[in-house]
């Protein structure tokens, strides 16, 4: 029940960006990106995010993330980027994001012993803010952020659940840093001016 209350809230965020003008499947290609997860984070988690360019210095991004380990579970919100640089082959962004999410817990036996018992987070919500920056080859992208994030459990556990590990290593941590790679779709309509040499300027028509 509850994610499927979170993914109905994504979608209704998602058609509310395009309820007020009339959207073409061509218009909405021409303003997405796709972002995956850094592989190497996959040991911990794995995610992805839809990007969607609602100006040349503002975007929406909806994102979703599995984790696995300790912390089993997964997590989804909605971020918002603003670009304030673009110069060469990089831009520079601020964002912020907010989400929910549900976390389990699976000590290892070689760290918690076989006697602890131990209780679930459960049910938590989150907000952080920070600093970006995407480098562009074409339509592919590498991306990173660091930033803060606060998280908050909704019901509170009825006992030990490790809380040093989840608020520094686990889904509620609070250094928000992230390495994500991806990809620009762009048409006719959005269109990336690539000038031979040191600068690349992204030029959106509206």
């Amino acid at each position: 029940m509850f994610r499927t209350k979170s993914l109905l809230l994504s979608v209704f965020l998602l058609l509310s960006v395009f309820s007020s003008r009339e959207v073409s499947a061509q218009y909405i290609a021409d303003r997405l990106a796709i972002h995956f997860s850094n592989p190497i984070g996959l040991i911990t988690k794995g995610g992805f995010k839809f990007e969607y360019r609602l100006s040349q210095q503002n975007a929406v991004l909806f994102d979703y993330n599995r984790y696995w380990g300790f912390f089993p579970g997964y997590n989804g919100g909605i971020e918002y980027h603003r670009y304030y640089q673009s110069w060469g082959n990089f831009e520079s962004f601020i964002y912020g994001k907010a989400g929910v999410g549900y976390a389990e817990y699976r000590p290892q036996p070689f760290y918690s012993g076989w006697e602890t018992e131990y209780y679930e987070p459960g049910k938590y919500f989150y907000g952080g803010a920070g600093v970006g920056r995407r480098w562009h080859w074409g339509a592919f992208f590498i991306e990173v952020n660091l930033g803060l994030k606060v998280t908050e459990l909704i019901d509170k556990p009825k006992g030990d659940y490790n809380e040093n590990l989840f608020y520094s290593t686990g889904p509620g941590s609070l250094v928000d840093c992230n390495f994500h790679f991806g990809f620009q779709f762009l048409g006719h309509k959005g269109s990336v001016s690539r000038i031979t040499g040191r600068h690349i300027m992204r030029r959106y028509s509206y």
